[in-house]
């Protein structure tokens, strides 16, 4: 699919979904900053990933990478923490 498109479709998802998954990664983590930098990951690896999309329901594919990325950051704080 030409990347332009594709770019095009996860700038449509960003306007769509940003402020729900924002707010998802929010209540997980309370941290505001961390919260945007995994709400951009997520759409980042979106992106990256479009293959592996299934076109079936994007929300849900959306939530998931970002539940993901947020799981990813709490694992790494906890292990952090324990070397200290």
């Amino acid at each position: 699919m030409d990347p332009n498109i594709i770019k095009q479709e996860i700038n449509n998802w960003y306007y769509q979904f940003s402020n729900d998954i924002f707010r998802y990664v929010f209540l997980m983590i309370g941290d505001r900053e961390q919260s945007k930098d995994i709400l951009q990951e997520t759409f980042l690896r979106a992106y990256n990933n479009y293959d592996s999309f299934d076109g079936k329901n994007v929300k849900s594919w959306l939530f998931r990478i970002a539940r993901n990325l947020t799981i990813d950051l709490i694992r790494r704080k906890k292990h952090l923490s324990k070397l200290r």
